[in-house]
C-alpha cells in the first residue's frame, strides 16, 4: 500500500453532527470530504423484480439479500475511473442519474440506459443507469457499488461517512490522534464511529512481506537446482560434445569457428529452457489467481 494510504474510517454521522465532526476534525488540521450515503438494495431492474432464490452463485444472493452503503455525489471521484458513460441525448430526464460499479453490472447485466429501483429504507426510487465504473476495492478509499444523483425533493435518510490518513506515532506520552478523536467524538457527537485500521493494515503488510520472501526463497532453490540440472545434464553429454569438436578441427573448422558453434549451442539451449520456465511460471501464477486467490489474473508486459 502507497505511503498515506487512509487508515481510519469515520462512519454514522448524522445531518445534525456534520458541522461539530467537521470542527472536531479541523481543530487536528485535518479536513477529509464527508460524503453522503444512504443504506439500501436492489429490487428491479426495468421492471422485472429481482430474484435472490433464482441467483446460481452465493455472492449475488447476498447483494441481492443484505443493504449496501449507496452514496450520493453530484459527480464520480477522482479515484474512480468511468469506462463507459450514457451519451446525453439517451438521458430520460424524468429519472435521475445512477453510476454502477462494473462488475456488479456485469454480474447483473445490468446495460446503460436501463432503470434500477433501490428500496432506500422502506421507499422505492428509481434511477437510469448513466455510466460503468471501474473501483479498486483495496485501495482503502471510499468506494460504493452505487453512486446515486442527490435530489433535494427526495428527502433521504443519509448518514456521512469519510476516511483519511492519519499518523499515530507509537512512542510517546501523548495518546494517539485517533484516541483523542475517538474521545471527543463519544462526548461531543454520540453515535459518531471511528475505526482506525492501522493494525489491521500492518498485519497485511506482514503477512504480504512473509509471503514475499516465501516465494523469492523458492525461486532461489529453483534457481539453484535449475542450474545444478543444467551443469550435470552438460557433464553427461561433454564427451559426445568433445568429439564432435574434434571431428570438426579434422575437417579443417578453426577454434575461432568451433568456439563460435559451442557459444552457439549454449546459448540457442539457454534461451528456450529461459522462455520454457517463464511460460510455465506464468501459467502458474494465473491458475493461482483463478482458482486459488479467486482474483482477475494478469499477464506478465514483458512475455506479451
Amino acid at each position: 500500500l502507497p505511503e498515506g494510504t487512509p487508515n481510519t474510517f469515520i462512519m454514522n454521522i448524522q445531518p445534525d453532527q456534520k458541522t461539530q465532526v467537521q470542527t472536531i476534525l479541523t481543530e487536528s488540521e485535518l479536513e477529509p470530504e464527508l460524503v453522503p450515503m444512504v443504506r439500501g438494495r436492489m429490487v428491479s431492474l426495468n421492471g422485472e423484480i429481482f430474484s435472490a432464490e433464482k441467483q446460481t452463485d452465493e455472492r449475488s444472493r447476498r447483494l441481492l439479500e443484505r443493504e449496501a452503503n449507496i452514496a450520493l455525489l453530484d459527480k464520480i471521484p477522482a479515484h474512480n475511473l468511468v469506462v463507459k458513460s450514457l451519451a446525453n441525448n439517451k438521458n430520460d430526464t424524468s429519472l435521475p442519474g445512477v453510476s454502477v460499479e462494473q462488475k456488479m453490472a456485469e454480474r447483473f447485466n445490468i446495460q446503460l440506459g436501463d432503470a434500477i429501483t433501490f428500496n432506500l429504507s422502506g421507499q422505492d426510487y428509481t434511477y437510469q443507469v448513466r455510466s460503468f465504473r471501474e473501483v479498486e476495492w483495496q485501495s482503502f478509499q471510499l468506494n460504493f457499488f452505487f453512486i446515486l444523483e442527490p435530489l433535494a425533493e427526495r428527502n433521504l435518510p443519509i448518514s456521512y461517512i469519510s476516511n483519511l490518513y492519519i499518523n499515530n506515532p507509537t512512542s510517546g506520552q501523548t495518546p494517539p490522534l485517533s484516541t483523542q478523536l475517538t474521545q471527543q467524538f463519544a462526548n461531543q457527537v454520540p453515535g459518531v464511529l471511528l475505526i482506525d485500521v492501522t493494525q489491521i493494515m500492518k498485519q497485511i503488510q506482514d503477512i504480504m512481506n512473509q509471503a514475499s520472501w516465501a516465494v523469492s526463497g523458492l525461486y532461489v532453490f529453483t534457481l539453484l537446482a535449475s542450474i545444478g540440472v543444467l551443469f550435470t545434464a552438460t557433464l553427461a553429454s561433454q564427451q559426445a560434445r568433445i568429439q564432435s569438436w574434434l571431428l570438426l578441427r579434422t575437417i579443417g573448422a578453426t577454434n575461432a569457428t568451433i568456439f563460435k558453434i559451442g557459444l552457439t549451442e549454449f546459448a540457442l539451449l539457454g534461451a528456450v529452457a529461459g522462455l520454457l520456465a517463464a511460460l510455465f511460471a506464468q501459467l502458474a501464477s494465473v491458475l493461482i489467481s483463478l482458482f486459488l486467490l479467486k482474483t482477475d489474473p494478469t499477464m506478465s508486459a514483458v512475455l506479451l
